[in-house]
């Protein structure tokens, strides 16, 4: 549940184009690419949840937000 509520902060946050280079700075897109791969699931849920599928959504919208569409 953490792992989400922290994805929909950043998500809100990366809404903001002045915050994008901040973002970026803290390598925010590559950590939330890494959580978007298919690979990583069972590291951060159980495989029996959904919450992959809902770390993946967030994770990709921060991507989106922030311009790099082309990683997702």
């Amino acid at each position: 549940h953490l792992i989400c509520l922290i994805l929909q902060t950043l998500g809100i946050i990366a809404l903001n184009p002045d915050f994008h280079e901040v973002l970026t700075q803290a390598d925010i897109p590559d950590t939330v690419l890494h959580l978007i791969l298919p690979a990583d699931e069972m590291f951060y849920t159980n495989q029996t949840t959904k919450f992959a599928r809902y770390v993946k959504h967030l994770g990709a919208r921060i991507l989106v937000y922030m311009g790099l569409l082309t990683k997702v």
